[in-house]
């Protein structure tokens, strides 16, 4: 399977998106449109003390809700993806770790965006002070895989890369390879 591109117009560009209307040549011939946003890389990091995790709650516009979610942030110019994990940790939650590992790596929706993440797990985490960005407000939270996993189910987690990072967490747990 295929697509070809026709052309391809710019209708957006912002600090960290940009948005394309592109005309496409289907295999079979046919032409279609695609929307897509292309938007830089990411990092993401699920910070873990003991048998519990660490969880960021914040406001996110585009809900116009609280939700409940790992630390993560853009890759910044020539960053890494672990300088940026390391860095979102401490800046979201005061947090550094000598202890992370590289667990995957997933695209968040590609059905209409090239967005990548690298996730991380953080293990021998120690507390220090948050370094928010002007335009955040964060909150940590505490609490058991097991709690992090019932609040999945009742819908209190809805972040994709957060489900993604707490069941694969778990399975790494349960079949002992981290």
């Amino acid at each position: 399977m295929r697509e070809e591109k026709l052309y391809s117009r710019k209708i957006f560009k912002g600090k960290i998106l940009s948005l394309f209307k592109d005309s496409v040549e289907l295999e079979d011939g046919r032409n279609t449109t695609r929307e897509i946003v292309i938007h830089k890389d990411a990092a993401c990091v699920l910070p873990v003390r003991d048998d519990t995790v660490i969880l960021i709650k914040q406001f996110r516009y585009p809900l116009s809700n609280n939700i409940i979610e790992i630390p993560a942030g853009i890759i910044e110019g020539d960053e890494d993806p672990y300088s940026a994990a390391r860095r979102e940790l401490k800046e979201e939650t005061g947090y550094v770790s000598s202890n992370m590992k590289k667990i995957i790596s997933f695209h968040s929706s590609p059905g209409f965006t090239n967005e990548k993440l690298h996730l991380f797990i953080a293990r021998d985490i120690i507390q220090g002070e948050q370094e928010l960005d002007t335009d955040e407000d964060i909150e940590l939270l505490e609490i058991s895989l097991n709690k992090s996993i019932d609040m999945i189910i009742k819908g209190d987690i809805v972040d994709a890369k957060t489900i993604i990072a707490l069941y694969t967490y778990r399975y790494m747990l349960e079949t002992n390879r981290i």
